[in-house]
């Protein structure tokens, strides 16, 4: 999928997510969020990757298996840094916070040989994987202000 470093990420996997709604700022100076209505019920069989976009860099990546998560982080105080960088981006920074989402398809079938010795795994779902790699090559880049915490 990715052939080389790309030097913003989200340029490179875009193609796969599908755009969900956007944190912006309403007529009272406050954090909005617009979505598709229904859309915060909906869960995913096989789990789903978020991404919080700003002026087309990722802000956050997250996994997760309900649409609720990722469309509630203005109201989220557990998640202090993704809140809150919300906050800045939309009222300090007039910016809108874009939300996509991924929803990788199980994989049927996972061969794993090593040495003379092969593992073969049925129905699995990579989807943690995936986040992990995607958030180590994004805290690479260049740009600055992640609001991911996780180092891998």
């Amino acid at each position: 999928m990715i052939k080389h470093k790309p030097n913003n990420l989200w340029e490179e996997i875009r193609p796969l997510f599908n755009y969900v709604g956007k944190y912006h700022k309403n007529k009272l100076d406050k954090v909005d969020l617009e979505y598709e209505r229904g859309l915060k019920s909906k869960v995913s069989e096989n789990g789903l990757i978020y991404v919080l976009i700003v002026d087309d860099y990722i802000k956050y990546i997250g996994e997760s298996k309900r649409y609720s998560r990722p469309l509630n982080y203005h109201k989220n105080n557990v998640m202090k840094d993704v809140r809150e960088g919300i906050k800045k981006e939309v009222l300090y920074n007039n910016k809108e916070v874009k939300v996509y989402i991924y929803e990788p398809s199980k994989q049927k079938t996972f061969i794993l040989k090593e040495n003379d010795d092969k593992f073969e795994f049925n129905d699995i779902n990579l989807y943690k994987s995936i986040e992990s790699y995607w958030i180590k090559l994004n805290n690479e880049q260049e740009n600055k202000g992640h609001w991911n915490n996780k180092m891998y």
